[in-house]
């Protein structure tokens, strides 16, 4: 298969690949030359086919020009989490088998600090010089070789890094293109870090569909997304509930204006949902997990607002089950784990036995699907909480908490309790200059909610913390109770 940026620079040489965030449009043909040179220079440094480059910056024009150049070669990329601590950056880089490091001026220190380890540290601060003769290291695409290993977010346990193919960015720029189109002029703006799936998904298939990729740089900042939606004529934005929150606090109608807002990552609080249909928002809410590339099911707006909760329906070429605990397909209504098949499930992990294709991967996430085919996703299995024998799915107890008119934000987990094993416990973040007891909070559950799901200890906090692409961290947050 032709390569994917150079067939892009032939069918769209002057079509615009990428809004900087000054709102400078690079075309097709430019990021074509720029990852030529980028792949030269890779290439003096021994980068082939096969080698296995990680990657250590923010998004940037230098990133996207990375991302590409590693494809060229026929290398594979492995994406790090920037904000990793250095033993974690070890640990990932050790474990895929990196030989290549490159890194910019930002994280210079850190990428010193990994010098221990067989990697040839890369300085990737020289300025970009495009070139137009480099086809001698041009690398066709082979469906079924690896394109990236993406290392899980770890709020589970220790990460692990999932080989993606390129095959399987490739049904997935194909499954999420049939059901939300794809319009010539679209702009999807890249706030999610390139080092999650997310992110990284959306610069591929913005490239399979001769799009543009509208670049954010920096922490999330609703101010400047806001700008940006305006001035760069964004029609699509990947966000999390928690962004979704905070742009609306500084939309100023500019949300309602995009084709799509896809929401996912955590589950959108019946508050949140108000609010985006008072604002008149095009919201799909979607579900997916790096191991199946990013989107497995997505529900349009319509289906969005018309049913509370479901995420909808699997996307072309995957299938969706229900699981019991004996592995048997569950029928609609009855909870049980998500499985998934189709090709855009991951090859598997690293150091692990691959998924068989056609296969069943077993997600780790709990759900249901509803007598239309739509699916719900409750909870993660490693976040269900079992008190007394009985189960208790956090979301649950953490949306009830979120609608007292007091409390901002919760997060509830399960503390370990001799008598019923596990304990419900409640972080709370309260509004401003709002003041409440812990037994004004359990007088509003008690009704509301069956006894034994509501909380019996609480805590209360200025924030909870969040992952890098703006997930609730739940490991971070047992840590916030005392042992």
């Amino acid at each position: 298969m032709k390569n994917w940026l150079s067939a892009a620079a032939i069918s769209r040489p002057d079509g615009a690949a990428v809004i900087l965030p000054d709102g400078k449009p690079i075309t097709y043909a430019e990021l074509h030359n720029l990852c030529a040179a980028q792949a030269a220079i890779l290439s003096i440094h021994g980068i082939g086919k096969g080698a296995h480059v990680a990657l250590l910056m923010e998004n940037s024009l230098r990133c996207v020009v990375l991302v590409h150049a590693i494809m060229r070669l026929g290398a594979v990329l492995i994406p790090l989490n920037t904000r990793l601590a250095i033993e974690e950056l070890s640990y990932q880089l050790y474990t895929a088998n990196a030989g290549f490091l490159c890194f910019d001026t930002r994280h210079l220190q850190t990428a010193e600090k990994l010098q221990e380890l067989p990697l040839i540290g890369i300085d990737c601060r020289a300025e970009l010089l495009p070139v137009t003769d480099h086809t001698e290291k041009f690398a066709g695409i082979d469906i079924e070789a690896t394109c990236a290993i993406v290392f899980t977010s770890g709020t589970s346990g220790q990460p692990k890094g999932a080989q993606l193919t390129y095959g399987n960015f490739l049904y997935s720029a194909m499954a999420s293109a049939y059901r939300l189109g794809v319009m010539p002029d679209d702009r999807w703006l890249i706030c999610l870090p390139m080092f999650h799936v997310g992110g990284l998904s959306i610069l591929y298939r913005s490239c399979l569909y001769n799009t543009a990729v509208v670049l954010y740089e920096g922490s999330f900042d609703s101010v400047r997304i806001v700008m940006q939606l305006k001035r760069d004529f964004v029609t699509i934005l990947s966000i999390v509930p928690t962004q979704l929150h905070r742009l609306l606090q500084a939309a100023d109608g500019s949300l309602a204006a995009l084709r799509l807002i896809l929401l996912g990552g955590a589950a959108c609080t019946p508050e949140l949902l108000a609010q985006a249909q008072q604002h008149k928002l095009n919201i799909a809410a979607t579900y997916g997990l790096t191991e199946a590339t990013s989107q497995v099911a997505t529900a349009l707006p319509e289906r969005f607002y018309a049913k509370q909760g479901n995420v909808g329906r699997p996307l072309p070429f995957t299938s969706v089950r229900i699981l019991n605990e004996q592995g048997s397909a569950l029928p609609p209504g009855e909870i049980g784990e998500i499985a998934i098949a189709g090709p855009t499930v991951m090859r598997g992990y690293l150091g692990m036995p691959d998924v068989p294709l056609g296969s069943w991967f077993i997600s780790g996430d709990i759900g249901y699907l509803d007598d239309d085919g739509d699916l719900h996703v409750l909870q993660r299995r490693s976040d269900l909480i079992i008190s007394g024998g009985e189960n208790v799915y956090p979301a649950e107890v953490e949306n009830m908490l979120r609608s007292h008119p007091d409390i901002e934000d919760a997060v509830v987990i399960g503390r370990p309790d001799s008598e019923w094993g596990q304990r419900v416990a409640a972080a709370i973040v309260l509004r401003a200059n709002k003041l409440l007891a812990p037994e004004q909070i359990s007088a509003f559950c008690a009704g509301k909610l069956a006894g034994y799901k509501c909380p019996r200890e609480y805590i209360f906090v200025e924030s909870l913390p969040l992952t890098a692409s703006g997930k609730l961290d739940r490991r971070a947050a047992a840590g916030l109770f005392k042992p």
